[in-house]
């Protein structure tokens, strides 16, 4: 077999290391657009869209081990996202009850209320707000930590079969998914984006299994299909319509779902070429991928409970640009979610609470 390239964006030359830096990185780097992708400004969210999402499941398809039995990986998943997610949950449900006890002074039936909605919203585990057949409260951005285990699962179990049926059903996962959410209903459990989520495990899954026979191609032939992804993507955010997984909306269909790969595939090149070249920029944004469940647990609480907009203009009043107000909401909430995930991982307690390796 031939030495890897400088050039090699495969990880398995790293396979022999507990983790992959600019894998990290990556992570990271899409946590961040996460973040900026929950500030509802168009302009942003056709840009993260696009790869912020799909970049975490490909990643979780690579780290797959396909000869883990189902209930070793059932136990696994449940350890390390399910847990979690309720753990959320929970501290999700209380730092809303504190907030809005200061905030609206409500009594004891308002907080009885809440604690309904999030009860059943936390049961539901659905990341936005659906009203068919009845109205069911989302419970925000951990509705990935559920999908990401369907979506695990539910690769292991097609698994078993040979290529082209697996091809087929992961089609038609996704389509169904597609056609169950947009004409039926939405049901618990974030089930259906996990069905989307398949798909990229999958990618991530085949990538791995491939990756000693790309780290062969010629340089040339890398750039051509760098260049031919960039273009892809370009298209798809110049001509974005619609594209979220969290309610199973893929756009132009599989136009888009071939584009959100391409960007996907751009993001963790440009993340090795990062790792590579600006070594000095490289640690912080590993450390978010490293511990992104822990600051999307940090982002769902700030989001769905401190009163940032009320804080700043407080502080400032109330004539502040809008670009200014981005740019304090957007310190504002690092400087939270940063502070929340060094603290939680820097305790044995916690890192075992959330499941972190030590």
């Amino acid at each position: 077999m031939a030495p890897a390239s400088e050039t090699d964006f495969s990880p398995s030359r790293s396979l022999n290391k507990s983790r992959v830096d600019y894998l990290d990185l990556a992570k990271g780097l899409c946590f961040i657009a996460v973040v900026l992708g929950h500030l509802g400004e168009p302009a942003i969210n056709h840009f993260v869209f696009t790869f912020h999402l799909p970049v975490f499941f490909i990643i979780t398809g690579y780290f797959i081990n396909p000869n883990t039995d189902i209930i070793t990986l059932i136990k696994k998943k449940l350890r390390s996202l399910i847990i979690p997610y309720y753990i959320a949950c929970f501290l999700l449900t209380l730092s809303s009850i504190i907030i809005r006890v200061f905030k609206d002074h409500i009594n004891i039936k308002g907080i009885l209320k809440l604690l309904e909605l999030n009860l059943i919203a936390s049961v539901y585990a659905a990341g936005e707000n659906w009203y068919v057949p009845f109205f069911i409260l989302g419970i925000g951005a951990i509705w990935f930590l559920w999908a990401s285990f369907w979506g695990v699962m539910i690769f292991r179990v097609i698994k078993i079969l040979p290529t082209i049926p697996r091809i087929l059903i992961v089609a038609a996962l996704v389509v169904a998914a597609k056609y169950i959410a947009e004409y039926v209903f939405f049901p618990p459990l974030s089930i259906l984006p996990g069905c989307m989520a398949v798909l990229y495990v999958y990618a991530g899954y085949v990538w791995r299994k491939n990756s000693d026979r790309l780290a062969t191609l010629k340089l040339w032939i890398k750039a051509l299909l760098i260049l031919f992804s960039i273009v892809v993507w370009g298209e798809f955010v110049i001509n974005f319509e619609s594209f979220g997984l969290v309610n199973c909306d893929i756009g132009r269909g599989f136009r888009d779902v071939f584009a959100s790969l391409c960007a996907s595939a751009v993001v963790i090149c440009f993340s090795f070429l990062i790792e590579k070249y600006i070594p000095l920029i490289t640690r912080p944004f590993c450390f978010i991928g490293k511990y992104s469940i822990v600051a999307l647990i940090a982002h769902i609480i700030e989001m769905n409970s401190f009163p940032w907009d009320d804080l700043i203009r407080m502080i400032l009043g109330d004539n502040i640009p809008h670009i200014g107000m981005l740019l304090l909401l957007i310190t504002f909430k690092f400087a939270w979610i940063s502070l929340f995930t060094i603290v939680i991982t820097r305790f044995r307690a916690t890192r075992k609470l959330f499941a972190l390796k030590t």
